[in-house]
């Protein structure tokens, strides 16, 4: 922090992070700024994205085990575009490298939509404010946006909106990702209050889901109750038992026709 603020007295910080721009200030409401509210701000993010990001894998993986068309498709993907995940089993790529594979952040995406790890926010209305379809909220009422509820509505993202399924978020014409608003993807929130870790948690999830997609075979174990645990995320209530088979390079290279 030291080294931050040297940086940004003498105007030569090239960082735009929450850090820098905190540092930036020479108050927070109306405060000097404390080099223990920073060093918090800095672990609240690290631990909020911790829980967060393992629920999200976890669904993500039995989405995956529930769904082998995208699981190959995925594969396929990964080995076209990295193959020496399939030749190196020390090989992890780096955020570069994953950056740009549409597939595995429109699988990403799409299991954080039936999924998501947050499972709501609440928002206090603060001024008489009627909805788009007609509907008051007076001033002060709380209001609940449910995730789970809102991924499957028909009427927002089509007749299979319950379904897993990954083309959603990519662009026909292009076969690059959909720009869907937050408002309507809102697994990290939106507006004001949207998650600070958002690109961190896309990265760690990217990483991850390369290396075990790539280099392994996921079945659950028949006979689980898989079911959701509500607390402060929505994580599994019981472990996801797996069977994991390593494969072959060679293995489904191919993709799955969407």
């Amino acid at each position: 922090m030291e080294k931050r603020n040297d940086d940004n007295d003498k105007g030569t910080s090239p960082n735009r992070d929450i850090v820098s721009l905190i540092l930036a200030n020479e108050t927070v409401d109306g405060k000097p700024v404390n080099p223990i509210l920073v060093r918090n701000i800095v672990l609240m993010a690290l631990i909020a994205g911790r829980d967060t990001a393992a629920d999200g894998l976890a669904w993500l993986f039995h989405l995956l085990t529930l769904n082998p068309r995208v699981e190959s498709k995925l594969r396929a993907e990964l080995i076209k575009h990295l193959p020496q995940l399939g030749t190196d089993q020390d090989y992890i790529p780096d955020v570069h490298e994953v950056h740009d594979l549409v597939y595995l952040e429109a699988t990403i995406c799409e299991g954080l939509r039936l999924y998501s790890p947050v499972g709501m926010a609440q928002k206090l209305c603060v001024r008489d404010t009627v909805f788009p379809d007609g509907t008051f909220i007076p001033k002060g009422s709380n209001i609940a946006l449910i995730y789970h509820a809102m991924a499957r509505m028909p009427h927002v993202w089509g007749a299979d909106a319950a379904s897993f399924v990954p083309e959603r978020f990519i662009d026909p014409r292009t076969g690059k990702m959909l720009k869907v608003s937050s408002g309507k993807f809102s697994a990290f929130n939106t507006g004001p209050r949207v998650c600070v870790g958002r690109k961190l948690a896309m990265m760690e999830m990217k990483m991850v889901v390369a290396c075990v997609v790539s280099r392994f075979r996921l079945d659950e174990v028949p006979g689980q109750n898989v079911a959701c645990s509500i607390g402060l995320t929505i994580g599994m209530k019981y472990p996801l038992m797996m069977r994991v088979q390593k494969i072959s390079p060679a293995d489904e290279v191919v993709g799955v026709a969407a």
